[in-house]
């Protein structure tokens, strides 16, 4: 059973940035880093749309654990991390 047939995505389904099986690959490890089920996806901030200014990211940010950070380049480099500590 795939991840995302167990998952409600909440605004999330339509990345610009990964394909279905990166989005896979990255929420499992994740769930087995964390010894924890992943239940329920949200996207907090995209800079396309809200902007890229970091006012705007902590607003929509700050004080969330467990928070996906992917980035896309100008470059089209992709990268990121993951935090279970909320931002501040």
């Amino acid at each position: 059973k795939l991840l995302s047939d167990e998952l409600k995505y909440t605004n999330f389904d339509k990345s610009v940035i990964m394909k279905n099986d990166e989005r896979e690959m990255i929420f499992s490890e994740i769930e087995n880093n964390m010894n924890k089920k992943i239940t329920t996806i949200k996207k907090l901030y995209q800079a396309t749309i809200d902007g890229g200014d970091s006012k705007i990211f902590h607003l929509k940010c700050d004080n969330i654990p467990n928070t996906l950070v992917i980035i896309k380049s100008e470059g089209q480099r992709r990268f990121g991390g993951f935090t279970p500590i909320p931002w501040k």
